[in-house]
């Protein structure tokens, strides 16, 4: 028995890889809802994430030689422990949804144990590393081809698939997210990946992350997300800063800024024909809207959300959420829960920007945030990968084609 359980701690790798195959292809989950986005409101028990959660168990019983536990990691799991704490009280007093919970403390968990142990068993070799980048062409492909079937969605839940409704209002592609803007915050930061991990690729195959990276750029224009194209500007302009020789000027840099400063005008000038850049897209009053529900409800509201509506300030509008991450983490889950959650996250972005020293990552957060704050961009489900992108962007080290 001894000899089978140290096989299977070898082999931990293997449920990590599934944790990746999974969220890129096959998210599929429980929920207590089966109209499509109330479902993805309260994603229960989902596949992904119990592979993560078996690479965790068996990471932590393998005993392996881990990194120095710093001042960073002790605070970041006290955190951890404090998220649990307010999510637990508020959760039993109030609210009585658990996985939300459940679902982002192995999403934290996993950003972790990446810090603390690595992705592997003494480091993530090139082939992981392509294993990884092969898988997100392959979704990022699969979700260009989908688009054409003239679906706006699909969705796994409950052993069933379920395909998001058309919006009359504008043609969108979510693939298999749950929102256009999900779907961008994913891209954007499969994007920062190519152009971290380029040399990852050689020979013949050092095409495969500009390959990827156009066709990003492909999926992104389907997504109809005008923030997840800013936010793709911003990836691209902190990848094009890393490459300047601030010793050196270069006549060349004067075309880089050039191509970037001119999309981002003609994007800028799609943006005014169909939405209100003044109100931020009608942001400011839905904001006003949730800030008048949250006074009035600082415990959360629960199981309510998705249903219930609310006046997005003096529009006469009748929304059903804040378009914004951290709004509606404190509406749903009360204030302290909200801003704990919060915390955590600026924590992560000063830790990881700090680590990569780089415009790159600084780009990446930027987009990152702006989508976070402009739409409910990041659901439970996609918390896991999201968190193992950052960490590999910004904080992973390897050294290529070394010994």
């Amino acid at each position: 028995m001894s000899v089978l359980w140290q096989k299977i701690l070898g082999k931990k790798e293997i449920f990590l890889g599934l944790f990746i195959v999974l969220s890129l292809f096959f998210p599929a989950f429980y929920s207590v809802f089966d109209v499509s986005y109330m479902s993805i409101y309260y994603a229960g028990f989902s596949w992904p994430y119990l592979m993560a959660g078996i690479y965790l168990a068996l990471l932590f019983a393998s005993r392996e030689n881990r990194g120095k536990m710093g001042l960073f990691l002790w605070s970041y799991l006290a955190l951890v422990f404090l998220y649990n704490l307010l999510s637990l009280y508020f959760n039993m007093k109030y609210l009585h949804w658990y996985w939300e919970q459940v679902n982002n403390t192995l999403a934290f968990l996993l950003f972790g144990a990446m810090v603390c142990y690595g992705p592997g068993k003494q480091k993530w070799e090139e082939r992981q590393l392509r294993f990884l980048i092969c898988c997100i062409m392959g979704s990022v492909l699969c979700g260009i081809l989908f688009d054409f079937t003239g679906e706006t969605g699909i969705y796994f839940i409950n052993n069933r698939l379920q395909f998001a409704p058309f919006d009359n209002y504008e043609s969108r592609n979510y693939w298999i997210y749950s929102h256009k803007s999900d779907y961008a915050l994913m891209l954007l930061l499969f994007m920062a990946m190519f152009l971290r991990w380029k040399d990852a690729f050689t020979g013949r195959w050092r095409l495969v992350p500009w390959l990827g990276t156009g066709m990003i750029i492909a999926a992104m224009v389907q997504t109809h997300s005008w923030t997840g194209i800013v936010g793709m500007l911003l990836v691209l302009a902190g990848a094009l800063l890393d490459r300047v020789d601030w010793k050196r000027f270069k006549r060349s840099y004067l075309w880089g800024l050039l191509a970037i400063g001119s999309a981002s005008i003609a994007v800028l000038g799609k943006i005014s024909e169909e939405r209100d850049i003044f109100s931020l897209g009608s942001r400011l009053p839905i904001w006003k809207g949730a800030l008048e529900v949250i006074k009035k409800y600082p415990e959360g509201w629960g199981m309510r959300f998705g249903d219930s509506l609310f006046y997005a300030g003096d529009t006469g509008w009748m929304v059903n959420n804040a378009h914004n991450v951290f709004l509606n983490t404190i509406l749903r889950f009360s204030i302290p829960v909200g801003i704990c959650f919060t915390i955590l996250f600026v924590v992560i972005m000063v830790y990881t920007l700090v680590k990569a020293r780089s415009f790159l990552a600084s780009g990446m957060w930027a987009g990152v945030f702006l989508l976070m704050n402009m739409d409910y961009a990041l659901q439970n489900n996609e918390m896991a990968m999201m968190l193992f992108l950052v960490y590999l962007v910004c904080v992973y080290q390897i050294d290529l084609n070394g010994e």
